[in-house]
């Protein structure tokens, strides 16, 4: 038996529209992110804290050192609820 390989043609990727929604007036908006780089497991978390005039508050990010994805957005939550105290 032979095996027959098959080359599919790729497909456009849709394009999609990030956009960042202000908060309400006097209010402000956490936006956090963890990142894994690769099979290497090297994780980063970071945030940003933003007014309702989108002025940057504050922001941080840290090198995680070798974790998974969803640990290194839950640090970077946990830290910014942490700051909110």
């Amino acid at each position: 038996m032979q095996l027959q390989q098959i080359v599919l043609p790729s497909l456009p990727r849709p394009q999609v529209q990030v956009k960042w929604n202000k908060p309400m007036s006097g209010r402000v908006k956490i936006n956090i992110d963890g990142l894994l780089m690769g099979s290497s497991k090297k994780a980063c978390g970071g945030s940003v804290l933003r007014n309702s005039a989108s002025d940057w508050i504050l922001g941080f990010f840290r090198n995680l050192g070798t974790t998974s994805s969803i640990k290194a957005e839950l640090w970077a939550l946990k830290y910014d609820l942490t700051l909110s105290l």
